[in-house]
C-alpha cells in the first residue's frame, strides 16, 4: 500500500455514516440506513501532515457525488478531484460500493481509483490486502463512527474517527502507523460540507 494509495483511502470509509429521509428508507434494515446521511454531493478538503510517508505534507480536494443504487441496498459514490504535494499536482478519480452484509454482519466495500497527470499514471482497488482485520462503531449518540483496520500485509494499523457537526458537515481524522513499532507514518486531517441544491 503506497502513500498515493492512503491519500485516497478515505473515501473508501466515507460513505459509511448516518440519515436519510423516511421515503428513502422505506424498506432497508436498520444498518444501511446509517448509510443514507451521504446521499447527495459533497465537498472534501483533505490534508496530509509532513510526516514519513508524505515529507513535504499535501492537500486534495474532491467533489464526492452518492446515490443509491441495485435496489437500494446498495450505496455508490463518486470522487473527483486534485491532489498537490510540494510542486506536485495530480488528479485522482474513485468509485466506492458499499452495503451491509447481513450474513458476516458487518460492512463490505469495493473501491478503485485512479491517480494521473505530471508523470503519475496509478491504478487499482481495495483487495490487495488478503489479510488482516478492520472493526467499525457507529456511536448514534456522538454522531461519530470509528474505524480500525490492521493490515497484516502492509504491516500498518489505521485508524480513522469521523464526526458529524450537523447534517450537512462532518470532519474526520486518520492515523496510519506501523504495525510493529508504532511509529506514525501519516496523518490526515478532512473536513466535508454537502452542496446545496441549486
Amino acid at each position: 500500500m503506497t502513500p498515493r494509495t492512503i491519500t485516497i483511502l478515505p473515501c473508501i470509509l466515507l460513505v459509511m455514516f448516518a440519515r436519510a429521509s423516511a421515503n428513502d428508507d422505506a424498506g432497508r434494515p436498520p444498518e444501511l440506513k446509517v448509510l443514507g446521511r451521504m446521499v447527495g454531493e459533497f465537498d472534501m478538503v483533505l490534508t496530509t501532515k509532513p510526516g514519513v510517508w508524505s515529507p513535504k505534507g499535501s492537500r486534495a480536494t474532491f467533489v464526492v457525488k452518492s446515490r443509491w443504487v441495485l435496489n437500494n441496498r446498495f450505496l455508490q459514490s463518486e470522487g473527483k478531484g486534485t491532489r498537490v504535494e510540494g510542486e506536485e499536482r495530480e488528479s485522482i478519480e474513485n468509485l466506492t460500493m458499499i452495503t451491509w452484509d447481513p450474513h458476516r454482519k458487518e460492512y463490505r466495500n469495493a473501491f478503485f481509483f485512479a491517480s494521473y497527470g505530471e508523470g503519475t499514471d496509478d491504478w487499482g482497488d481495495n483487495s490487495r490486502a488478503t489479510t488482516g482485520t478492520t472493526t467499525s462503531r457507529w456511536d448514534d449518540a456522538m454522531t461519530t463512527f470509528t474505524v480500525s483496520v490492521k493490515d497484516d500485509d502492509a504491516g500498518i494499523t489505521i485508524d480513522k474517527v469521523m464526526t458529524w457537526t450537523d447534517g450537512d458537515h462532518y470532519g474526520w481524522t486518520v492515523t496510519v502507523k506501523d504495525a510493529d513499532d508504532g511509529e506514525v507514518l501519516m496523518e490526515q486531517v478532512c473536513e466535508c460540507t454537502r452542496r446545496k441544491s441549486k
